[in-house]
């Protein structure tokens, strides 16, 4: 009997060993971890941010020499030059901070043009527009490098059909149309019929525009078409009533038609 007594009296000493020796030793290890993350969470939430942007960043696939500056006009006043090649260090530092930089790229794409470099500034305003699909500008800038300094006709007439559907605000239709028109005027083989209808369906989207109807009114007038002068001048007279030069051209289509 003794010796039962004896067992049992080891199992509870035993039992509250261990009771205190969890207390003891366990206790003070979760209160450390409780302590540790506590004090770690914003530095690794900021690990992680910053492990993402890396990410990000590495993902990010720049243009073939986005910053290899291709100097194609030697005759640039060398301030400007001065000046613009101090923009040009800033602006590539800027998209090797931030990629995603969409005002840098245009930055970076007008660099390049003044410089004559050409298809560099292509390459960049189509990673505008590859960052930002609503850059109207930049489908503007590349309609206007395909047009003037490559006279790829259609190419430029996308690009300007482009920055039509991107432009949500209309801050820029209107001259969108004009060029459109002076691209079918002037420069694209067998568009010329496309002129009057690009600049209407302008004015159905821009009723009343001043730029819009001085157009038809002058274009008609310089094909010598006096009815649709006059109509266009007309409109321009009520939406523009204090214009005296609108009123001076109105009066001699008037004269031409045998009406004064």
């Amino acid at each position: 009997m003794n010796k039962n007594i004896l067992i049992w009296v080891g199992v509870i000493i035993a039992i509250i060993a261990l009771i205190f020796g969890a207390r003891f030793v366990l206790a003070p290890r979760n209160q450390g971890v409780s302590d540790v993350s506590d004090e770690a969470k914003h530095e690794l939430n900021e690990e992680n941010i910053e492990n993402d942007a890396m990410a990000s960043d590495e993902s990010f696939v720049y243009p073939k020499d986005w910053d290899v500056l291709i100097d194609n006009q030697p005759e640039l006043r060398e301030l400007t030059r001065k000046d613009l090649l101090k923009s040009w260090d800033d602006v590539v530092v800027a998209l090797r901070d931030n990629p995603e930089n969409t005002e840098a790229w245009m930055d970076l794409g007008t660099i390049k043009n003044t410089f004559a470099d050409y298809n560099g500034a292509i390459q960049v305003w189509s990673k505008a527009i590859e960052v930002d699909s609503f850059r109207t500008q930049a489908y503007i800038n590349l309609g206007n490098t395909y047009l003037f300094q490559f006279k790829q006709y259609e190419k430029a007439e996308r690009f300007y059909m482009d920055a039509l559907e991107s432009d949500i605000s209309g801050r820029f239709g209107p001259a969108i149309y004009r060029s459109l028109a002076d691209l079918y005027r002037y420069h694209y083989p067998g568009k010329g019929d496309d002129v009057a209808k690009i600049l209407k369906q302008g004015l159905v989207e821009y009723k009343d525009n001043l730029d819009i109807l001085s157009y038809l009114a002058v274009y008609y007038d310089d094909l010598d078409d006096v009815d649709n002068a006059i109509k266009y001048f007309e409109l321009l007279v009520v939406a523009d009533p204090d214009n005296k030069s609108v009123k001076a051209d109105l009066e001699r289509l008037k004269k031409e038609r045998g009406e004064m």
